[in-house]
């Protein structure tokens, strides 16, 4: 039974990014995970992100949240939507993490875990870029998105003070803060048991 109910699920994603058109046009996707307290940070590194850009093609943000105002979002639309280049969407995601023990302390917020659901939000993306919200972007964030990473699952940073940290509290961690997914290459591997992880 859980297994066609995953299914069911994951076929109606299909159907809701089909009709978002997610990657349409060889768009850069990026994914952030914020709240209200870190608006103003991704306010900054959103700036940086547009003043880079470069190139012609589409930029997509999307933005997981479980707690963010209308003011905040608003504020985050308008400055995103004033280069046509770039789009933005805001996800929220309490009815994935809600009921879920999840370890959190200090700079380890329930946030830090939104990027385990991107293979759940964007199923039928290629590449996901997935960024911290307190980031300063010095190019054009395209050249990050379009590294060859064929036949690996992700590229990613490490992120030595959050890690050093975590290695204080609860001995040796890793954590990055900057991930490149192919999410292609991980669904033809994890197929459907990747669907029925946070489920």
């Amino acid at each position: 039974m859980k297994n066609k109910f995953c299914f069911l699920v994951f076929i109606l994603k299909i159907i809701f990014f089909a009709e978002l058109n997610i990657n349409k046009n060889n768009s850069v996707i990026t994914v952030l995970a914020i709240n209200n307290y870190y608006v103003p940070y991704v306010s900054v590194m959103i700036d940086s992100i547009i003043q880079n850009a470069k190139q012609k093609r589409k930029y997509e943000i999307y933005i997981l949240y479980t707690n963010i105002s209308l003011k905040n979002k608003e504020i985050l639309n308008f400055q995103i939507k004033k280069d046509q280049r770039f789009s933005v969407g805001f996800i929220n995601v309490t009815n994935f993490i809600e009921n879920k023990k999840l370890n959190i302390f200090a700079h380890l917020t329930i946030e830090t875990y939104f990027r385990f659901l991107i293979f759940d939000l964007f199923p039928i993306s290629k590449k996901i870029l997935y960024l911290d919200s307190d980031l300063i972007i010095n190019t054009d964030i395209s050249e990050l998105y379009d590294i060859n990473i064929e036949g690996k699952y992700l590229t990613a940073v490490k992120e030595i003070d959050t890690a050093g940290s975590l290695n204080f509290q609860y001995g040796k961690r890793k954590y990055i803060n900057v991930i490149l997914l192919d999410v292609k290459e991980m669904m033809n591997i994890f197929k459907q048991e990747l669907f029925c992880l946070i489920l």
